[in-house]
C-alpha cells in the first residue's frame, strides 16, 4: 500500500472520532451522561468481561472441528490462542484481521488453498447468523411480543433455520461461483466440487450449534453492560440493537467503531424510547470491553506473534527472510 493511500485511509478513519466529538458537543447532555456513568455497576461489567474467554473457547472448539474436516491437526489451546489474536487484529483492521489464521496455517506448512478455505468456512455462520438474528428480532419488535416469548421464538426459529441454511450452502453457493473461475481453479489442480463438499461437511449441526451459542453468549455479555448501566433493555431487544449497530460500526470510517457505533446506538435506542445519553454510555462501555479484549489478546499475540508472510512460488517466506518452511 502506498504512503498516499495509507494517509488517505487514516484521514477517512478520523471521521468517526470527529462524529463522536460532534455528538458530545451538540447532541448530548454531559451532566446526564456523567450521572449514568457514575451509577454503573462494575460487577456487571466484570461478569460481561468474564464471558469473553468462554466465547473464545466455544469458537475454538468449532475451529478445531473445521480444521479436522480439512485434515489439519491443531490443539485446542492453539485454536484458542489464534482466535484471541484474530480478535485483536480484527479490532484494528477488520478485513485483514480475518486473514491472521491463514498466516498461522501457512507457517505450519499447509497449502494456501486449504488454509483459506478453512478460514472462509469458519466465517460462514458468523455472517449468516447476525442477519437471521436481525430479521427475527425485528419481527419480534414489530409485533410487540413479550420479551420472554420473544426469546423463546428466537431460539426456536434459529434452531429450525439450520436446514434451510444448509440447503443454501449446498445448492445456491455452487451456482454463485462463475464457471470461468471454476476452470481456472481446475487448471491449478483446485477442484471446486471437492472443496465445496468439505465446506458443507464442516458446516454441520454441531458447528451451527456452537456458532449460535457463541453469539448468544456475546449478546448476554452486552446485556450485562446494559443492566449495569441501568438501561434495562430486554435480551431480545439487545440482540436487535447489536445486530444493527455492528453493521454500521463496521464501516471503515472510524477507529474501534468510535462515532459510528454511537450514531447507530442513538438511532436504535430511540425506537425503544431510550435517551441518547444512555446510548452513548453503552457505546463507551462497549469500547472499554473491546479494549479489555484487546489487552487479553495481546498476551497471546506476545506469546506467538502473527507470522505476516508473503506467498511466492508456493513457498512460505517471512518478511524478515527466514528460511523456507515448506
Amino acid at each position: 500500500m502506498s504512503k498516499r493511500k495509507k494517509t488517505y485511509n487514516f484521514l477517512i478513519r478520523l471521521l468517526g472520532p470527529a462524529i463522536f466529538l460532534f455528538i458530545l458537543c451538540y447532541y448530548i447532555d454531559l451532566e446526564k451522561l456523567e450521572q449514568i456513568l457514575d451509577l454503573i455497576r462494575y460487577d456487571y461489567f466484570l461478569m460481561g468481561a468474564l464471558v469473553v474467554p468462554i466465547i473464545i473457547a466455544i469458537r475454538s472448539v468449532r475451529w478445531q472441528r473445521i480444521l479436522q474436516v480439512f485434515n489439519i491437526k491443531q490443539s485446542i489451546w492453539k485454536c484458542f490462542q489464534y482466535i484471541f489474536v484474530e480478535m485483536v487484529a480484527i479490532s484494528v483492521i477488520s478485513a485483514a484481521g480475518t486473514l491472521i489464521k491463514v498466516f498461522y496455517l501457512r507457517r505450519n506448512g499447509h497449502r494456501l488453498l486449504k488454509s483459506t478455505l478453512a478460514v472462509v468456512t469458519d466465517k460462514v455462520f458468523d455472517y449468516m447468523l447476525p442477519l437471521l438474528f436481525g430479521l427475527v428480532s425485528s419481527f419480534i419488535f414489530a409485533v410487540q411480543v413479550h420479551p420472554n416469548m420473544g426469546l423463546i421464538a428466537l431460539l426456536v426459529v434459529t434452531g429450525a433455520m439450520y436446514k434451510p441454511l444448509q440447503v443454501l450452502n449446498v445448492r445456491i453457493l455452487p451456482r454463485m461461483i462463475p464457471a470461468s473461475l471454476k476452470l481456472k481453479m481446475q487448471a491449478k489442480n483446485w477442484h471446486f466440487e471437492k472443496s465445496h463438499q468439505q465446506i458443507v461437511r464442516a458446516l454441520d449441526f454441531p458447528a451451527y450449534t456452537l456458532s449460535v451459542a457463541g453469539f448468544l453468549l456475546y449478546f448476554l455479555c452486552v446485556h450485562m453492560l446494559n443492566l449495569g448501566l441501568g438501561i434495562d433493555l430486554s435480551y431480545s431487544q439487545i440482540i436487535l440493537v447489536m445486530v444493527i449497530t455492528s453493521l454500521i460500526a463496521a464501516l471503515p470510517i472510524s477507529f474501534l467503531g468510535i462515532g459510528t457505533r454511537d450514531i447507530a446506538l442513538i438511532t436504535v435506542f430511540s425506537w425503544f424510547e431510550r435517551s441518547a445519553e444512555q446510548a452513548v454510555s453503552l457505546s463507551l462501555a462497549l469500547l472499554l470491553l473491546r479494549l479489555v479484549i484487546m489487552l487479553m489478546g495481546s498476551f497471546f499475540w506476545y506469546l506467538d506473534p502473527p507470522p505476516f508472510v508473503a506467498v511466492k512460488g508456493g513457498d512460505v517466506m517471512d518478511v524478515k527472510k527466514r528460511p523456507k518452511t515448506g
